[in-house]
């Protein structure tokens, strides 16, 4: 018999509770803890670099990140004279952009339509963009598994 009845002395704001086979049992959360859903901060951190983090209360980790992969990006947008992040005209390199999603879609607002006054080289550009879109995968993976292990201890 699973019993569902909780005493009020077991309900407390920092417990979980978990189904056994038999009842329903607290499980206390380490204390100063909260829960904190790890979809939540990779999208957080897909939509700006670091915001997942900011999010799980790592603030330093949340600045460098932030810091580190939207000067890389801006410095590669600059690098190509401001005409890489376009999906009409880049497709494939577009897809290594997008795993930077919020930087990657104000600069394809804002770029995206420019026209193409020469055939100057935009690779170094491209490839710098396409770095911190890339890295910005770890980051998400980064903010995944803190909040995870957060959650489960």
């Amino acid at each position: 018999m699973v019993s569902l009845f909780i005493s009020a002395a077991e309900m407390k704001s920092d417990t979980i509770f978990t189904l056994t086979p038999f009842r329903l049992r607290p499980f206390p959360l380490a204390s100063g803890t909260s829960m904190k859903n790890p979809v939540l901060a990779v999208l957080l951190t897909w939509a700006v670099p670091g915001a997942g983090h900011f999010y799980l209360s790592k603030r330093g980790k949340a600045v460098f990140y932030l810091v580190i992969l939207t000067v890389t990006y801006v410095v590669g947008v600059a690098l190509a004279g401001f005409r890489n992040v376009s999906l009409d005209r880049h497709p494939f390199w577009f897809i290594a952009f997008a795993f930077n999603g919020g930087t990657t879609m104000v600069f394809q607002a804002l770029t995206g339509k420019l026209a193409v006054e020469s055939d100057a080289p935009i690779e170094l550009g491209s490839l710098y963009t396409a770095c911190a879109g890339l890295l910005n995968i770890l980051v998400m993976v980064d903010a995944w598994t803190y909040a995870r292990r957060i959650r489960h201890g």
